[in-house]
């Protein structure tokens, strides 16, 4: 079962390793499942580096610890009943991280299994989805 004080990996390249949950958006309850946005803060991150073409050098964007982002569950350790046969159930629990803008995936690459039910969310990004597989 997923609450709020637990820690989460991250399957995207925005350069954020692990977080911590701090709170929900949208809901009332501790619980949390797949599909839900929580606020988190960064507890590992790692330098990206991204080229800027116009002045010809590399800028460095950090991923400061104890910063607080808007986060979107993609996995959870917790079995979930998609139909009456079907059951999901992942090895760890795992975010994809956003934007300012809810609807917008901040990193550029996602990769891992996920359900279908996450699916929503990547209409209105442009993400590359060639590692990235849907089951059921």
């Amino acid at each position: 079962m997923i609450i709020i004080g637990s820690i989460f990996k991250t399957s995207d390249n925005s350069g954020v390793r692990k977080i911590l949950s701090i709170g929900v958006l949208n809901k009332n309850c501790i619980r949390l499942d797949i599909g839900d946005y929580i606020i988190g803060s960064v507890k590992k991150g790692k330098i990206t580096k991204r080229r800027n073409n116009f002045f010809g050098y590399n800028n460095r964007n950090f991923t400061l610890k104890s910063s607080i982002l808007k986060f979107f569950i993609v996995k959870s350790k917790k079995f979930i009943l998609v139909n009456t046969n079907n059951s999901i159930n992942f090895c760890c629990n795992s975010v994809i991280t956003l934007g300012k803008d809810i609807n917008l995936i901040e990193g550029k690459k996602v990769t891992g299994i996920m359900s279908f039910i996450v699916k929503k969310i990547f209409y209105k990004s442009k993400v590359n989805l060639k590692n990235a597989k849907f089951i059921i």
